[in-house]
């Protein structure tokens, strides 16, 4: 869930509302709450209330980093090699 293209970028531009990424991203609301709510389940952001800005809970904070690790040392390896 996190992984996939489109709900890595909205995690990485957190904290946003609905209607921020729906504008954001180009997307309809029910595509846009679709990825809200899978997002949700994963526990990799929250919301209190509909309509106020979306989070990352410290779960997807922790998950950030660690992409954001394994993209360093990936590009560090990549560049030893060329």
């Amino acid at each position: 869930v996190g992984c996939e293209p489109k709900n890595y970028e909205i995690l990485n531009k957190l904290p946003l509302t609905a209607r921020a990424i729906e504008k954001e991203f180009q997307l309809t609301a029910m595509p846009a709450n679709r990825r809200i709510n899978d997002l949700m389940e994963a526990g990799l952001i929250s919301r209190e209330k509909a309509g106020e800005k979306i989070k990352l809970t410290p779960l997807g904070e922790e998950f950030l980093k660690y992409i954001n690790e394994i993209r360093n040392k990936v590009i560090h390896y990549m560049a030893e090699l060329i």
